[in-house]
């Protein structure tokens, strides 16, 4: 889950000396740690690293990272990686920090409910390709619209390779537009995806930026609640309101799949509530009147998940009355 602490995942880096050279550090990028400079902590950035000369000094490719607190989620991780255009970021542990790099947050992007079912054509960037005659223009492409890999097509339009950074892939990883979010995580792993229709046609690529840019927009709770009537409530009793109501909703949430949540007030004379809670299950519907906002909220609110807590219980009972 992308909810999952930084300090669950974090790994040690690979510490390596500032005038070291690119060339002698690329083996260890291929590994699965962060590869940081010694005395600094600056983080290096593959793509950079990949694309500099062979004797450049590695400290010219590296970044110096803001460290996150260990409590962080890891999509918080994710958008600082987006920020400073990085695969790992430092995690504060003591004086010697330890990092939490992009292979962990695609592994807790696979396991994070609402996104198991997002297929490739909806995460996938559109993406120019370049014809096999005009491949040596590849990079200039790829620069122009800020892409690490350009599609290769033959006159046809079909699909028969991949520049990827200056090298061409004769294989290039394949997807179709209906694959979903866990088969894509795997191959992007590996390198750039390359989305095709039916025609064996790129029509978009799936690299690892957009798997950052899904993770760093994640929202912990993003169930709907649809408010009527709280304008007659005054602003500091109503954000007090909002919140009860959103903390009850997120203990729904994680008992029964809400599809969202609708709450309904009115004050004629004394306060009327309604509130509606829609689920895979069933609609839950509780009402009260009374003269105690604050009391009306506490007592619908608690009848509420008293009430889905008790359909769970009947769902198990009738689960385990079909396997005897």
């Amino acid at each position: 889950m992308l909810t999952v602490r930084c300090e669950d995942v974090w790994v040690e880096p690979i510490k390596v000396g500032a005038k070291e050279t690119t060339k002698s550090v690329l083996k260890f990028l291929e590994s699965k740690r962060p590869v940081v400079i010694e005395k600094t902590g600056a983080v290096v950035s593959e793509h950079l690293a990949r694309l500099a000369e062979p004797n450049t000094k590695i400290s010219e490719v590296a970044v110096k990272v803001p460290a996150l607190s260990p409590d962080d989620p890891v999509f918080i991780a994710a958008q600082s990686m987006l920020k400073y255009d990085v695969g790992a970021v430092p995690i504060k542990s003591g004086r010697n920090p330890k990092y939490i790099t992009y292979h962990a947050v695609l592994g807790a992007i696979k396991s994070t409910k609402q996104y198991t079912k997002r297929e490739a054509r909806i995460i996938m960037r559109p993406t120019p390709v370049i014809s096999e005659r005009k491949i040596s223009n590849a990079k200039n492409v790829a620069d122009k619209n800020d892409i690490r890999a350009v599609p290769v097509v033959n006159l046809k339009g079909k699909l028969i390779s991949m520049w990827v950074s200056g090298s061409i892939l004769r294989k290039p990883r394949l997807v179709k537009g209906g694959t979903r979010l866990k088969l894509i995580v795997d191959k992007v792993l590996n390198g750039p995806v390359v989305v095709i229709n039916s025609h064996r046609e790129p029509v978009g690529l799936i690299d690892i930026h957009e798997l950052l840019e899904m993770s760093a927009m994640y929202r912990e709770f993003s169930t709907p609640i649809y408010y009527s009537g709280l304008d007659a409530i005054a602003g500091s009793t109503r954000d007090k309101v909002k919140e009860m109501i959103r903390d009850t909703t997120k203990k729904i949430a994680d008992i029964a799949p809400i599809i969202h949540t609708s709450v309904y007030l009115r004050k004629r004379g004394v306060w009327s509530v309604k509130l509606k809670v829609s689920t895979r299950w069933r609609t839950f519907i509780r009402f009260k009147e009374g003269t105690d906002l604050m009391g009306v909220f506490t007592h619908i609110l608690n009848g509420l998940l008293r009430e889905v807590k008790s359909e769970k219980k009947k769902k198990v009972d009738t689960r385990q009355l079909s396997k005897m």
